[in-house]
């Protein structure tokens, strides 16, 4: 079992996000109304909307669906330093928060597909040296 896991090594980041997933879809719709993209709370100051969006999911199997792609992302990609992980989630949520909301025409979102895609495009590994 050591060996196994000495050759495919496997990231704790994701395991902490997928609980804490799981944990809000447990919790259910009060605080999924509370904490998703809503185009007019985010206008009249509730920006934490921004970011929490992207943990939020509409029920248990869009939950269950987007944290297996969020294991399989870091199953593809294990290395690399947590705080990288992290900081590209919340950035990329930031980022597609943004852009809709500036586009206009998504009045309300949940999920973190959207942030799994820019996940499994980039290499979060540290920085190699030539020899």
């Amino acid at each position: 079992m050591l060996n196994y896991i000495s050759r495919f090594p496997v990231a704790v980041w994701p395991l902490i996000l997928v609980i804490l997933v799981l944990i809000l879809s447990a919790v259910g719709a009060p605080v999924n109304h509370v904490l998703r993209f809503d185009h007019q709370a985010i206008f009249i100051g509730e920006y934490w909307r921004l970011v929490t969006a992207h943990f939020v999911h509409l029920g248990w199997a869009h939950a269950l669906l987007n944290s297996g792609g969020l294991l399989l992302v870091a199953w593809m990609q294990p290395m690399g330093s947590v705080w990288r992980w992290w900081a590209f989630y919340l950035a990329s949520s930031l980022f597609i928060s943004i852009v809709m909301l500036i586009n206009g025409e998504v009045s309300t979102y949940v999920g973190a597909s959207g942030v799994l895609h820019g996940l499994s495009l980039i290499h979060i590994s540290e920085p190699t040296r030539p020899y």
